[in-house]
């Protein structure tokens, strides 16, 4: 078991991969103390569900005795990816939540999807999943006694859990909207989804772009996965040739290879082309030109999730999925259309 103090907050990698160490207290061993079952124990410190005062206390007894301290911050299991790094976009999710936990007196205890029976052994309040893709909802035990908090999933709901996701459709609206406000009329649209049946996200991106192109008749536009074709530059060529003057880099890093390729190509943003990308405005800034970007709110992602469980556990029903509003961050990157398309001057059929 491995802590990490993260900015006043106590952080506990918890599974197979960490090598963890017995704890004192189990919900298996307060459960055979108590002489109940594991989904009572947990019932009991979530205190999502109604259990007689007798019970309770029978429980709360052999705790005690197990050596768990009713009085430390509650855990709540935040379930990772298998494989999840700590930086980048889920570093960022992550740090956020962690903050936020503990700001409401909780205490993060960080799990991988694999690693999700740990669950059954161990004492927890509730469990928030950040960024899962598909098959959390085949793992997820319905008879577990504690609420579940998705952010930001990308694969199938899972019935009886609430989500807080980005409002992707928001997102691409916003972008659209600026470009045609600009006087754009051919638009690309990129992402880099490794798997686009699955991934919730991206269909809502590319049903929103293709809606929009549908809706207004002098607008045409081209999109395209960049991890199914032949890589980034062929892409940005297969966009220029097209005659785009406006490219939508819709995947986290995307800005800035597509920047990069642009301005080795002779291609100038946005003189050229203008382009619009989905990252950290602390990170768009500094690519050359300044890019215009769409960003997540992580704060409020965080906050509206732990919102959503800390109701679950005072017993309220009837809640809904939320959804939080990029912020649309405009810099150098997006102008006017230039007066003859970049692909009647540069395109010479080879790329650059």
């Amino acid at each position: 078991m491995i802590q990490l103090e993260t900015f006043e907050t106590t952080v506990i990698v918890y599974g197979k991969s960490t090598g963890r160490t017995e704890m004192k207290a189990t919900v298996r061993t307060i459960a055979k103390e108590a002489g109940v079952s594991p989904a009572t124990v947990s019932r009991v410190f979530s205190g999502a569900a109604k259990v007689s005062p007798r019970v309770r206390l029978r429980v709360l007894n052999a705790a005690a005795q197990a050596g768990y301290d009713s009085r430390e911050k509650k855990n709540v299991a935040v379930i990772i990816p298998e494989n999840s790094g700590l930086s980048g976009y889920g570093g960022m999710i992550l740090e956020s939540l962690f903050l936020e936990l503990n700001s409401h007196g909780f205490r993060a205890l960080v799990i991988t999807a694999d690693d999700i029976a740990l669950l059954d052994e161990t004492v927890v309040a509730g469990a928030i999943s950040v960024i899962y893709r598909h098959g959390l909802e085949k793992m997820w035990n319905k008879k577990r006694a504690v609420p579940l908090v998705c952010i930001n999933s990308y694969g199938y709901p899972i019935e009886g859990v609430y989500e807080v996701s980005s409002n992707d459709g928001q997102g691409i609206s916003a972008a659209m909207n600026l470009l045609y406000g600009k006087g754009h009329r051919r638009i690309g649209m990129m992402t880099n989804s490794f798997d686009m049946a699955n991934s919730r996200n991206s269909a809502i991106r590319i049903r929103t772009f293709d809606a929009f192109i549908k809706s207004h008749s002098d607008c045409s536009g081209i999109f395209r996965n960049s991890m199914l074709s032949t890589g980034f530059l062929d892409t940005v060529m297969e966009f220029v040739r097209f005659g785009v003057t406006a490219i939508i880099a819709a995947g986290e890093s995307l800005a800035a290879p597509v920047n990069h390729i642009l301005s080795t190509c002779g291609i100038r943003v946005p003189e050229d082309i203008s382009l619009i990308g989905f990252e950290s405005r602390h990170v768009s800034e500094y690519l050359h030109p300044p890019v215009t970007c769409l960003e997540q709110r992580m704060g409020r992602l965080a906050e509206l999730a732990v919102e959503l469980l800390e109701k679950q556990l005072r017993g309220e029903h009837n809640l809904k999925n939320e959804r939080v509003d990029y912020n649309l961050f405009i810099r150098d990157s997006v102008g006017a259309p230039p007066p003859i398309p970049v692909s009647e001057r540069l395109y010479s059929g080879s790329g650059c």
